[in-house]
This record gives C-alpha cells, sequence and structure tokens, in this order.
C-alpha cells in the first residue's frame, strides 16, 4: 500500500481525505527557524531525513503542507531519488485530493 508523508503536521488540517490514498506518515510538527545555526534546525532536517527513508516514489505521495522552507526541502530531497515525484492537491470545489506528478 501507498505512503502519504506530510511535509509538516497542522492541526487546522483533517488528513483525513488523504487517507484513502495510503497511510499518513507525518515528517514533522516543528517550525523551522530563520534563525542561524539553530539546533532545532539540525533536528528537524535530521528527522526528515530519516522520515523518508522508506520513501518510494513509485508508490508513496508527498501532501506539501506547512513551512515553504520545508516543502522545498523535500521536494528537492525525493526528486533526488528517482528524478519524479507524486504531490496530493486539495481541490476545494470537489472537497477531494487529486494527484499530481512532477516529472522535470
Amino acid at each position: 500500500m501507498s505512503s502519504i508523508y506530510v511535509v509538516q503536521e497542522n492541526n487546522r488540517i483533517s488528513y483525513r481525505p488523504a487517507e484513502a490514498f495510503g497511510d499518513i506518515k507525518f515528517l514533522t510538527a516543528r517550525e523551522y527557524s530563520p534563525t542561524k545555526g539553530s539546533l532545532i534546525n539540525e533536528k528537524i532536517l535530521e528527522d526528515i531525513r530519516k522520515g523518508l527513508e522508506d520513501f518510494d516514489p513509485k508508490y508513496d505521495f508527498l501532501l506539501l503542507t506547512g513551512n515553504p522552507v520545508m516543502i522545498g526541502y523535500v521536494m528537492h530531497l525525493c526528486l533526488k531519488l528517482e528524478g519524479y515525484v507524486k504531490v496530493l492537491q486539495w481541490d476545494r470545489i470537489a472537497s477531494e485530493y487529486l494527484e499530481v506528478h512532477f516529472n522535470p
């Protein structure tokens, strides 16, 4: 079964509709700090790398919620694996997630 890797958990979002695509896995709930040398940032990036160890772009999806810096970092890491990635995009009109494929 596929997994859905959520970049940064947001307690104002229901991730339940995404469960139709697979099991939800949160990479972090912490906020990235703009402070140079932040030990929190090192831990966040380590958690993200560890959280993506089982990510398989053939089967898994990214759900891009959270800090844009972390979203960019996760996209970068995942695109390095196979050169493509699948993401889920929320369609407000249909109230459902749609698949988006990035093949740079």
